[in-house]
C-alpha cells in the first residue's frame, strides 16, 4: 500500500473512531507507558545518529571525559525534561477537547488532505 493508501486509510480509522474514554486510559498503568517511552526513545536511530555527530564536536581531548560526559547528559536530560514537562502540560489542558467525536474529525480531514496531495504529486 502506497503512502496515498495509508493516509486514506488512516483517514477512515480517524474519521470512525469513537472518542475514547477515562476506562480506556486507565486501562494501562504508568509504569509500562513510561518504560515503553524510555525505550522508544533509546531506541530511536535519528536521535542516535545526531548524538554520533554531535557529540564529539563538544568533547575536548585535554579535559577530563567524565566532567564532559555529565555535564553533557545532566544538560541533554534537562532539556528533555522541559520539552516533554510542556507537552505533559498543554496536553493536561486540552485533554477533554481531544476526546471527542470533533477532534477525531478534524484529524480525518488532515490525513484525508494529506492522501489527496499525494495522490496529486504521484500522479
Amino acid at each position: 500500500m502506497g503512502r496515498c493508501g495509508l493516509h486514506a486509510c488512516l483517514s477512515y480509522k480517524a474519521w470512525s473512531a469513537k472518542p475514547s474514554t477515562e476506562q480506556q486510559a486507565e486501562s494501562i498503568s504508568r509504569a509500562r507507558i513510561f518504560f515503553t517511552a524510555i525505550l522508544v526513545s533509546l531506541s530511536n536511530p535519528k536521535v542516535i545518529l545526531v548524538n554520533m555527530m554531535l557529540l564529539p564536536v563538544y568533547i575536548s581531548a585535554d579535559k577530563p571525559l567524565a566532567t564532559q560526559a555529565v555535564t553533557i547528559l545532566c544538560t541533554g536530560a534537562f532539556i528533555s525534561f522541559s520539552v516533554y514537562a510542556s507537552y505533559a502540560f498543554f496536553a493536561s489542558k486540552f485533554i477533554t477537547r481531544l476526546k471527542s467525536k470533533a477532534a477525531n474529525s478534524v484529524v480525518a480531514s488532515i490525513y484525508a488532505s494529506a492522501a489527496g496531495a499525494l495522490a496529486m504529486v504521484n500522479r
